[in-house]
């Protein structure tokens, strides 16, 4: 089966979600307060692999920003952070 799963997040530097193989991330914004990837999930039965996101804050320096671009969430503070997929790293078992 197919659905659309959420997952509430931190704005933590480096973020590791586990999810269903094949997982298309669709996008990142707030719900009420928290930052929320939503996925489409291709399979639910699918085997869990673990996915990792990082945060790159707007005029903050980094060494190497990697990974395919998700979105960009503005806090009620003024603070814009960008979030970026890192791809697959190794695939769980159930």
């Amino acid at each position: 089966m197919q659905a659309i799963w959420k997952y509430p997040v931190n704005f933590e530097e480096r973020v590791g979600l586990s999810m269903p193989a094949g997982s298309q991330v669709l996008c990142v914004q707030f719900q009420g307060f928290c930052p929320t990837i939503w996925v489409k999930v291709l399979d639910t039965e699918a085997k869990r692999e673990f996915r990792k996101f990082s945060w790159y804050g707007t005029g903050h320096e980094h060494s190497v920003i990697s990974g395919d671009y998700v979105g960009t969430l503005q806090t009620s503070q003024g603070l814009v952070f960008h979030l970026f997929d890192e791809s697959y790293v190794a695939v769980q078992d159930n």
